[in-house]
């Protein structure tokens, strides 16, 4: 489908860089794939910017002044700034080092056609699909094996679900079998579906280190809170409970609040917003220390003023995992 055609408003075109006018009604988004056909190539890029071009004159900007609105459809024109990804020779992905002259078409790619570019030539993994299309996005595993990937992002984005995600698609893949190392700080994958495929997939060791470290604190930031106690109990942040927790927690910073007690008493004050009642009967169990679940039972001791003379949860000791300043 024809969305536009190149047309830089500044007279210049570069190859890397190409400017669309979009046809009257187009639509398209950031992030979204779109192609140039040239030279008898499909030249891939991908949206950067989108935005509406409206030549405004001094007597516009005096007629808006006087609260006198008159709306011109002809003056605005739909732009998209996009960067070259490249064309497909067949064997790989490489740039088309010419501009693109004015005029050229510029389409917007069926699902089949963009999965048939951007996918991987061997093995690979598919966690997701590309927006606003249903083709999937896929990861070449020769690449993600010898060069890595990096994931960032905010509390809250989906950057553990992601990981978790690529680490169960790699394990169910067919004829692979890979030797992974998880170094789980803060107990984020603690999950028995991810040891269970590891099972399946030929062999599974989980090794908790015997460090003791200690910890003085008497009260944290609700972030800081939240993270303590999902690394003490050792639950999934995916988990019901943990959501709940994570729920109440944000409650209460756009309440104002700045730090919370690290005890029993500050733990009722973040319960008290969490709004599922399994939920809070069940975080209250791994506050308590009283569960009766093997694996879910906090992972060091508890320690009340009765018992140490401390303040309540003010000390407590690592068993299972090291803790501490980074």
């Amino acid at each position: 489908m024809r969305v536009g055609y190149v047309l830089s408003a500044s007279g210049t075109y570069p190859p890397d860089v190409i400017e669309v006018t979009l046809l009257r009604g187009g639509s398209v988004h950031r992030g979204e794939y779109l192609y140039a056909e040239h030279d008898g190539k499909h030249i891939f890029m991908q949206v950067e910017n989108v935005f509406v071009k409206r030549p405004t004159s001094s007597y516009d900007e005096k007629l808006a002044r006087d609260d006198v609105i008159i709306h011109d459809a002809e003056k605005i024109v739909g732009k998209a700034v996009c960067v070259q990804v490249g064309y497909d020779t067949g064997s790989s992905i490489e740039p088309y080092l010419h501009p693109i002259p004015p005029l050229t078409p510029v389409y917007k790619p069926a699902s089949e056609e963009l999965y048939g570019f951007i996918a991987p030539r061997g093995p690979s993994i598919s966690i997701g699909r590309i927006y606003p299309t249903d083709a999937p996005l896929t990861l070449d595993l020769k690449v993600l094996f010898r060069q890595g990937a990096l994931v960032v992002g905010g509390v809250g984005t989906g950057k553990s679900t992601l990981l978790l995600t690529m680490m169960m698609r790699i394990l169910e893949k067919a004829g692979l079998r890979p030797h992974l190392l998880l170094i789980d700080w803060d107990g984020e994958y603690n999950t028995p579906a991810l040891a269970a495929r590891a099972q399946e997939a030929g062999g599974y060791l989980k090794i908790t280190s015997k460090t003791p470290l200690k910890k003085r604190m008497r009260s944290l930031s609700p972030a800081e809170w939240y993270r303590m106690f999902r690394q003490i109990t050792g639950m999934a942040s995916q988990s019901t409970q943990m959501r709940a927790l994570y729920g109440a927690i944000k409650t209460l910073e756009e309440r104002g609040v700045a730090s919370i007690e690290w005890s029993m008493d500050g733990f009722n004050l973040i319960a008290e917003h969490v709004k599922s009642p399994d939920a809070r009967r069940q975080l209250e169990i791994q506050a308590q220390g009283s569960s009766g679940e093997p694996g879910m039972r906090p992972a060091t001791g508890w320690t009340s003023s009765r018992q140490s003379g401390a303040t309540p949860w003010s000390t407590w000791t690592s068993r299972t995992r090291i803790t501490g300043t980074r």
